[in-house]
């Protein structure tokens, strides 16, 4: 059917794609309306938040992107820019993207349905009543400050799965030899990186709080070590492993010395994901994996750290400084 039999005039790209929009605007607004549920109970229930908000926000992306780069492909191929026998290639592409984010989003949905059941977080521990602290605090000087589990989550691994899914349409566009979208391809790449660079900024101040956090037990390392040697070229293949499965053994050996009362964390599977990290082609092949791992390990880090900064508030113990003794 010619655009001058749905719209009375020769319609241009923009408002193809608006109308597009337009028509599936009952699904975008489920997707915004999930996006807003699990923002408001992110507080509370981390974790089936978190993944309820990256299966919402990958569906509402990609729709979006699907969209504009269908339209576009449509019109390249009436204008004579694209052969018939070429297209294939594009809506092949577009269509295994769309096939990829819905696995990804049904994925996200089942676990965010099956850890909806159950308590809600508990970032703390419970108030010390007055005889408990009338006692020694089983803990040394160090940060009291609460560590935002919603903010680093959402912005660590939100941004990385967006990222990744900005690259579908990136290369896309750069398998296909298409050179007048390679602006777009170029577009869509640097607002990858953007988002890979915000993820892994938030990721280093997050690792970096954790690690201070047990500085007055027998850290193995300091803060300041523990991110800035992941960035030295090869030798990085052997930080990574004190870096991130370091802390998780230290920080049980820590709550364990201390008698608090936290969940362990994970860290067999926090080496097992190093391991794959410094295998090439394993570390790309299992990025599901690594990445549902590491979400549970910051999960259960950040309420770990809550919970031995709670106990310097109630306690009252105050910051740590050089050569001040430690338990």
């Amino acid at each position: 059917m010619s655009d001058e039999l749905l719209y009375g005039y020769e319609s241009s790209l923009g408002e193809r794609i608006v109308t597009m929009l337009i028509s599936q605007s009952p699904f975008l607004l489920a997707y915004i309306a999930v996006l807003i549920v699990a923002m408001i109970f992110i507080g509370k229930r981390t974790m089936p938040s978190l993944f309820l908000a990256i299966g919402a926000g990958a569906l509402l992306l990609w729709s979006v992107i699907h969209t504009i780069l269908y339209q576009y492909v449509w019109e390249q191929v009436y204008l004579g820019d694209i052969y018939p026998e070429n297209d294939r290639g594009w809506f092949l592409a577009l269509e295994i993207g769309w096939i990829v984010v819905r696995i990804v989003s049904l994925v996200c949905f089942t676990i965010a349905a099956l850890g909806w059941r159950g308590e809600s977080d508990q970032s703390t521990v419970q108030a010390a009543s007055p005889s408990e602290l009338a006692g020694e605090c089983p803990v040394g000087p160090g940060p009291s400050t609460p560590i935002s589990k919603a903010t680093f989550l959402v912005f660590i691994f939100g941004a990385n799965i967006f990222a990744m899914l900005l690259l579908v349409p990136a290369y896309t566009i750069i398998f296909t030899q298409n050179e007048e979208l390679i602006f777009v391809s170029l577009g869509l790449s640097c607002s990858s990186w953007l988002f890979s660079a915000l993820s892994v900024v938030m990721g280093c101040v997050l690792h970096y709080k954790l690690w201070a956090t047990i500085q007055d037990g027998d850290a193995r390392t300091t803060p300041g070590k523990a991110v800035g040697f992941l960035f030295i070229p090869f030798f990085n293949l052997y930080w990574i492993f004190q870096s991130f499965w370091g802390w998780a053994v230290d920080f049980n050996s820590y709550t364990s010395e201390r008698n608090i009362q936290v969940r362990r964390a994970p860290a067999g599977l926090v080496l097992a994901v190093c391991i794959i990290a410094v295998i090439p082609y394993a570390n790309i092949l299992a990025w599901p994996f690594s990445l549902v791992v590491m979400i549970i390990h910051f999960n259960r880090a950040i309420s770990g750290a809550n919970a031995v900064r709670s106990l310097r508030r109630q306690y009252g113990v105050g910051e740590y400084e050089p050569g001040m003794p430690v338990h």
